[in-house]
């Protein structure tokens, strides 16, 4: 057994959510420029990279429950949770969405010497924009909501 297979699926969360924050980041970075070819090429293996971070994540959330260790300690956050787990996933089927067009934009880009379709790359630039903000907000919904339950844990003590 691999040191990482022994820790629990929520710290292991814990250390990808992170990772997924600053891929999110570095996203945000890089949208600040306007999305040319040579942004589109750097932003391409962020948005991949992130994609399979937030695929892992999927799986050990399938395997452990998506935030089991909040409805654990706190069952009437089950609405709440519910609404986020809903997002995420709109989230994530949004980011698949955006790594094939970014992907096609890029692949079109190189085969044709010069061309790179900018009216596209401004639609996907504002959408990306649109997603990025709402990755952050979820992940800060999802650390606020996990720091209530430990909060109010801590406050039932003996």
């Amino acid at each position: 057994m691999r040191t990482s297979d022994a820790r629990p699926v929520a710290s292991r969360r814990g250390s990808t959510a992170q990772l997924a924050w600053l891929l999110v980041g570095d996203v945000a970075d890089l949208l600040e420029n306007e999305l040319d070819a040579e942004n589109a090429r750097w932003l391409l293996p962020v948005l991949e990279s992130l994609q399979r971070l937030v695929d892992s994540e999927d799986r050990d959330d399938a395997a452990a429950g998506y935030l089991d260790e909040v409805l654990d300690q706190f069952p009437n956050a089950y609405d709440r949770v519910a609404a986020l787990h809903e997002l995420r996933k709109q989230l994530h089927s949004e980011l698949h969405v955006f790594v094939h067009q970014l992907g096609r934009l890029v692949t079109a880009s190189k085969s044709k010497v010069g061309e790179f379709d900018l009216q596209t790359a401004r639609v996907l630039k504002l959408r990306l924009v649109s997603w990025a903000d709402r990755m952050t907000a979820q992940h800060r919904h999802e650390r606020e909501l996990s720091q209530a339950v430990w909060y109010l844990e801590l406050g039932l003590g003996d």
